[in-house]
């Protein structure tokens, strides 16, 4: 089963956040790498620069929702679910839910 674009950002978000990856060398190497057509190819650049810019704002705006410590890989996904919520008006609601609930 191949991969969604949504998991391959969560992934390239990690590994630039949590290993010190460098996004334009790990984001050129997924997308080499992975047969991602061009609309995905652009949906997944966009869901990992605009994730990893505005992480402090998410961050910010999911706080008072967020009472306990919880893994980095599940408060990255919710940055990028909350990220496509706020900046990307053309993805509908219901589609975010279900790719974050999918990873």
């Amino acid at each position: 089963m191949m991969k969604s674009v949504r998991t391959y950002a969560l992934e390239t978000i990690n590994d630039v956040l949590n290993k010190g990856a460098y996004s334009n060398l790990k984001i050129n190497e997924v997308l080499s790498t992975n047969n991602i057509n061009t609309v995905d190819k652009n949906l997944f650049t966009e869901l990992v620069y605009g994730t990893i810019k505005r992480k402090y704002t998410l961050d910010y705006l999911l706080k008072p929702f967020i009472k306990t410590k919880i893994k980095s890989w599940v408060r990255q996904l919710l940055w990028m679910s909350l990220y496509q919520y706020l900046y990307l008006d053309k993805i509908p609601n219901h589609a975010i839910i279900h790719e974050a609930v999918d990873i």
